[in-house]
């Protein structure tokens, strides 16, 4: 009877390691084997613990592949690994679902809410409200009021460059990138609720988006892969960082919502909370079952100021990092600025054509400095072709932007940071943009154009008021130590803010 069992036991393992390790779908990309729990995330990390996207990379190189397949966890995956393949994805409606894990639906107490992560109707009428009303707030196109508040902003950072604001700014180094939380976390807090905090609650509300953002990994996360070990060993795989930074990002959005509900008419219309209630009310009183919650508001809450709280700072310290090391692109930005705008006054958006050389550094280290590598994981939604491989519905489906970045191909030399090849000899800015860092399609980033105006206004104005220097006594952590998070962020370092006469 033991013989039987025994092999019985061997039969069903070996099955189990056939459908689990060696079988896949016909004329699916080729790839890492998937072993059981975590699939083909063994592999990835063996080659790059650090930076999966860069074994994935690799990997694409390694199978003679533009398409890689492999599971991570239960998720059939596959990753797009060139420009071709990942514009497929970003612009096909097949692939504009999205993956149902964990993290989304702990986010929206077992729901699934807000606009990044959901799919269907509901993200089609909420994502087409979101863009419609928050063009008058910069989202899209100009805003006199917010670029108002963004100069006040920026203003109060040169003080604090100037003068020192322990513990970020100190005998003339500033720290980032925690010196850019407060102003922009409260850009984008103004946005969603038409007010600005004060600095140590605005910072304090960024620092906790951003220890989430540090763990939780640009793929699926562990947290989605396996959400049982949570019981198990919660700090490691980000449970527990995530559950308070949820926890706290609910009550900074609800807070801010429900200080509306007394003030809200018919009238005021000042800002995305107003403007969302108000369509809220609407929906009510037609009594037809309705997307339009108050549950669904602060979800998007969550979202935009995630996103404004984390990724632009990043992104300003990167361009930061890489002006201090690479000083000719700097003076070439600051002689610009000077002849354009001069001194007797910050930059502006109308300054933005007559820049383009400092338009075109912050390009590059867009392009450089890949943010959000693998981008946010999407699905496919029917059975479908990629590359010339079979995708079957509900694989999970990633964009390695930093593939994209790195196409020898599309790119001369792409790991050299040169402005100069988003530039015409005519010394004008090139109409065609190859990078993607902000994803293309229907699924872009809602926040590009609010994310890379700020930027350009914050890069230029401080590049007027400051030379940037790595000094010998404070070196800059190398490229290689960032921390890959949902977004990827650098080591904190010190800078040189050497004030400019």
């Amino acid at each position: 009877m033991f013989s039987i069992l025994m092999f019985l036991f061997f039969i069903l393992l070996a099955v189990y390691i056939y459908m689990n390790i060696l079988f896949k779908p016909k004329n699916f990309p080729p790839g890492p084997p998937s072993w059981p729990i975590w699939g083909g995330y063994y592999q990835i990390l063996l080659e790059n613990f650090r930076f999966p996207y860069k074994a994935i990379h690799e990997m694409a190189k390694r199978y003679n592949t533009n398409v890689v397949g492999t599971y991570l966890g239960s998720f059939a995956t596959v990753i797009a690994c060139d420009f071709e393949s990942v514009r497929d994805v970003l612009l096909r409606p097949e692939f504009q679902g999205r993956v149902d894990a964990f993290v989304p639906r702990f986010r929206s107490d077992g729901d699934l809410l807000g606009i990044i992560f959901t799919e269907g109707d509901k993200w089609l009428e909420q994502r087409r409200f979101m863009l419609r009303n928050m063009r008058d707030f910069g989202f899209g196109r100009r805003s006199d009021v917010l670029e108002q508040v963004l100069e006040e902003e920026i203003k109060d950072l040169i003080e604090i460059f100037k003068n020192g604001n322990k513990p970020f700014s100190k005998n003339g180094y500033v720290k980032l990138p925690e010196s850019f939380y407060a102003m922009y976390a409260n850009m984008a807090v103004y946005i969603f609720s038409g007010d600005r905090k004060p600095f140590k609650e605005a910072y304090e509300f960024a620092d906790n988006m951003v220890k989430q953002n540090k763990k939780i990994d640009t793929t699926t996360g562990v947290i989605n892969m396996t959400p049982w070990m949570r019981y198990f060993a919660p700090g490691p795989i980000g449970y527990t960082v995530t559950k308070f930074a949820t926890r706290y990002a609910k009550t900074f959005v609800q807070n801010l919502i429900d200080e509306h509900k007394s003030k809200i008419t018919d009238d005021t219309t000042n800002d995305y909370i107003d403007k969302y209630m108000q369509e809220m009310r609407k929906q009510m009183e037609l009594q037809y079952p309705t997307t339009y919650t108050e549950k669904q508001l602060q979800v998007t809450g969550m979202d935009m100021l995630f996103a404004g709280s984390t990724t632009v700072p990043f992104m300003t310290s990167f361009i930061i990092y890489l002006l201090s090391k690479h000083q000719r692109v700097q003076k070439k930005c600051q002689e610009e600025i000077e002849d354009v705008v001069g001194k007797s006054r910050l930059p502006t958006l109308n300054d933005r054509p007559n820049l383009p050389y400092t338009e075109a550094a912050i390009r590059e280290a867009l392009r450089f400095q890949t943010l959000v590598p693998l981008g946010v994981p999407h699905k496919a939604t029917e059975d479908t072709t990629l590359g010339g491989y079979f995708i079957p519905k509900d694989t999970m489906v990633l964009t390695n932007l930093y593939s994209v970045h790195m196409d020898e191909k599309i790119w001369d030399n792409p790991q050299e940071y040169t402005p100069e090849r988003f530039i015409e000899p005519n010394g004008k800015l090139k109409k065609r943009d190859l990078s993607l860092p902000f994803g293309l399609g229907k699924r872009v980033c809602a926040g590009e154009t609010f994310a890379r105006q700020n930027i350009f206004v914050v890069v230029s104005s401080l590049l007027q008021n400051f030379n940037f220097i790595e000094d010998p006594s404070h070196l800059f952590p190398e490229l290689n130590d960032n921390i890959a998070g949902l977004n990827e962020s650098p080591q904190p370092f010190w800078v040189k803010a050497e004030p400019r006469n």
